[in-house]
């Protein structure tokens, strides 16, 4: 789904609650360019929370390394690690080594730790930010619609709505900025700190 307009609504029900009578239903509009600029602005400035890109992640990655394993005789064979951007190729023993090297560097590398926490405020904020910019309204929810001084849907509206239907919807609506679909924030990593996998546009193709 492409869509040219902005405001046109678009109905949009979390997948797990489909087909049930009392569902709610998101309506949302997409945004202009200027209006994902300043949403991206928004992310970047207020919460700071702008996108990461994956040359910046690498370069972190390799300056990690090459500062806290200088010494070790095997620094070429790990950095060779992170040159490999689809991690399914590397064999089992060189994936458990490269989720070590990371484990090493968000314990101890405080620029690779910026990133992650950059990384966890983006893909909290970034669903709340396009809900509060692109919900025209909905159905089937426990309070009314209403907006605050700013324009914006009010903070009541959004603390009525279910947690995680609120994170649903809004990576839908940040999606429609990009013209339909789902586009993936930045990829959470892991419990253990597997580094994410992005591309140019925030990220490897969220979640949310």
């Amino acid at each position: 789904m492409i869509l040219t307009s902005t405001t046109e609504r678009v109905r949009f029900t979390p997948p797990w609650r489909e087909g049930q009578p009392d569902a709610p239903v998101f309506l949302l509009r997409a945004g202009s360019v200027q209006e994902r600029g300043m949403l991206e602005a928004e992310l970047a400035g207020q919460y700071r929370a702008g996108r990461i890109w994956q040359m910046e992640l690498q370069s972190t990655i390799r300056d990690g390394i090459s500062a806290l394993l200088a010494d070790d005789p095997e620094i070429d064979h790990i950095l060779s690690l992170f040159e490999e951007e689809d991690e399914t190729k590397l064999s089992d023993p060189d994936r458990q080594q490269r989720q070590s090297i990371l484990n090493v560097l968000a314990e101890h590398w405080q620029p690779y730790r910026d990133l992650l926490a950059q990384l966890a405020r983006r893909r909290e904020m970034a669903p709340i930010v396009a809900l509060r910019r692109f919900l025209v309204g909905f159905e089937n929810m426990p309070c009314q619609f209403s907006r605050g001084p700013d324009g914006l849907v009010s903070d009541a509206t959004l603390a009525a709505i279910e947690p995680l239907d609120l994170i649903v919807a809004g990576n839908f609506a940040y999606g429609l900025l990009y013209g339909g679909g789902m586009e993936r924030f930045l990829e959470q990593p892991s419990a253990s700190g597997d580094a994410p996998t992005t591309s140019s546009t925030d990220t490897a193709k969220v979640d949310g």
